[in-house]
């Protein structure tokens, strides 16, 4: 499978689903394993969110912006949405910026939290 520009390898889970990283496949194959034992609900894979709806301008049109994050899942109510990175995509300034606006437009109350999965 293809590397990625962190230079890690595409790995498929135990499920069937392509990932970015080794790590990204193991917190699949293990997110799977709460929901089999009824620990979150509503797991999605890869779920999409707008960041920044598209606009028309006089001059020029825009597209959205999308965020798409690795996971999320339902525990005790809240929607998790989480990110697996390591040490060096953590750093990248686009996932930053997109991490930011994600946080500002979907974590505002107490039914959203953004968790950052560093291994």
């Amino acid at each position: 499978m293809k590397r990625s520009k962190y230079n890690a390898s595409k790995m498929r889970c135990g499920q069937g689903h392509i990932h970015d990283s080794k790590k990204e496949a193991w917190r699949c194959n293990e997110l799977h394993q709460m929901l089999e034992r009824g620990e979150i609900t509503d797991l999605q894979i890869q779920p999409a969110y707008i960041l920044i709806g598209k606009h028309k301008y006089p001059w020029r049109s825009e597209r959205e912006v999308r965020y798409v994050a690795d996971f999320a899942y339902r525990k005790s109510g809240v929607l998790t949405v989480e990110d697996v990175k390591s040490e060096a995509t953590r750093k990248d300034e686009v996932y930053i910026l997109k991490r930011k606006l994600f946080e500002e437009r979907y974590c505002q109350g107490c039914d959203v939290i953004f968790f950052e999965n560093v291994r």
